[in-house]
């Protein structure tokens, strides 16, 4: 099964210093997006993986594809299309610094696993389609 949504909405302004992604961070990930594993609720066996990432808009939207070969991926194909599971996820870290002045700064964000979620801690990171 393909499935198309949007991780993240919109990136932060770059002066933006927080856990979000900002643009450029949106721009440096998709460098890095193709094969990222894919999770069911940040947990468990992978049941797929990224296939392609883009910027529609400001915001990260990718294409996975997810292994309905595996008993896991098969029924998350089910619950997608049944519309039970419609959100997605990003799981990343952050690395942090300090200032000069004792500040944490964010600084790398890197994405370990995209999700599928029933609900999502962010607004508008949805499946938007899949076949």
């Amino acid at each position: 099964m393909l499935v198309w949504g949007t991780a993240n909405p919109e990136g932060m302004v770059d002066s933006y210093n927080g856990y979000y992604f900002r643009d450029t961070d949106i721009k440096e990930a998709l460098k890095r997006i193709e094969g990222v594993p894919v999770k069911v609720e940040h947990k468990g066996e992978q049941v797929g993986k990224v296939v392609t990432g883009w910027s529609n808009n400001g915001k990260l939207d990718l294409l996975m594809s997810i292994d309905e070969d595996i008993a896991a991926g098969a029924v998350m194909s089910s619950l997608i299309k049944e519309g039970v599971c419609r959100e997605l996820s990003l799981g990343y870290t952050v690395e942090m610094q300090a200032s000069k002045n004792g500040e944490d700064i964010a600084g790398k964000k890197t994405i370990k696993e995209v999700s599928l979620v029933k609900k999502g801690a962010r607004h508008k990171c949805i499946i938007h389609k899949w076949l």
